[in-house]
């Protein structure tokens, strides 16, 4: 099942500046619940899954990857301000490139128990006091 009309405008909307509310706007969601459906259908997985693919292709066309973005990020770390521009504006425009293609977050994943059950906790109490050692 692909995405709606709506979801894929909101997609190419939240790519433009990665504000998710105001992309649901501009997607044509109401003002009013704008901030609440834009962070609802980032959790939307087939939302996910197309904001993350366009990601990728980002990341992919300009050969930028986490390692790059790290020695950049050590470079101004260890360099003096250039004169043209400050090191504020570059780790800024690094941490807007990081976060263009998801490589600020970690990886989110699920959990279950058995067979995709729920995970029991079981914590086992010696009160008989015979495992202490004195």
């Amino acid at each position: 099942m692909s995405l709606t009309a709506k979801q894929a405008r909101f997609v190419e909307e939240y790519m433009v500046d990665l504000n998710a509310t105001q992309a649901a706007i501009r997607a044509g969601y109401s003002k009013k619940g704008a901030a609440v459906r834009g962070n609802w259908l980032l959790t939307n997985s087939k939302v996910a899954a197309e904001v993350q693919k366009r990601q990728d292709d980002v990341s992919e066309k300009l050969e930028i990857t986490q390692d790059g973005i790290a020695q950049e990020l050590r470079m101004i770390a260890y360099a003096p301000p250039p004169e043209t521009i400050s090191a504020t504006d570059k780790r800024g425009a690094c941490a807007q490139l990081g976060k263009l293609l998801g490589l600020e977050s970690p990886a989110k994943h699920e959990v279950t128990g058995p067979e995709g059950g729920d995970i029991i906790h079981r914590i086992e109490i010696d009160w008989s006091g015979e495992g202490e050692s004195e």
